[in-house]
């Protein structure tokens, strides 16, 4: 999900399986020259996709893996890379995927992180991102009316000058 947000900072993204990278309709990729950029530690992206990389045509010192201790901190560390172009973020569950997929491809357009939190709690990790990019607006993506206040009272005791806001349907 935050994949297409990396790509519209840094890279383009290619969908892999264990032991199957491929461009499907491209030709075999051949030397590339562009860094091979993994999102999550190896517990979600085993080490066979390094060796699938390689064997595709990237170097090993092209391959760089931004991870965290879990999704929380890798959604950060992926945060600080992406940025924020104009001082806004999205904020999502990290615990079901429809939100963060239907936020990522407007971040990606628009330059700004998709962060992950908990459902019920704003993260140390999610919450210093936001801080260190001093992010100045948020829009909380999915979320009922009651989780939705708890979040934006968390981030406006943090950040106080912070505008929230909710943007979500009757259902997904």
């Amino acid at each position: 999900m935050e994949a297409s947000v990396v790509a519209g900072a840094v890279a383009q993204v290619l969908p892999v399986e264990v032991g199957d990278v491929q461009r499907v309709g491209h030709p075999p990729l051949g030397r590339i020259e562009v860094p091979g950029i993994l999102l999550g530690a190896e517990g979600a992206l085993g080490k066979e996709i390094d060796k699938s990389l390689i064997q595709a045509g990237f170097s090993a010192d092209q391959l760089v893996r931004i991870q965290g201790k879990d999704r929380y901190e890798t959604s950060a560390a992926i945060a600080e890379i992406v940025g924020t172009s104009d001082g806004s973020a999205f904020i999502v569950t990290g615990e079901n995927f429809p939100d963060a997929l239907g936020a990522a491809g407007v971040a990606g357009k628009k330059g700004i992180p998709v962060v992950l939190m908990p459902s019920n709690h704003m993260n140390n990790s999610s919450l210093a991102v936001l801080e260190r990019l001093d992010v100045q607006k948020v829009d909380v993506i999915g979320l009922n009316q009651t989780m939705y206040g708890l979040i934006k009272k968390e981030l406006q005791e943090l950040i106080p000058e912070v505008q929230v806001s909710s943007i979500r349907g009757v259902d997904r």
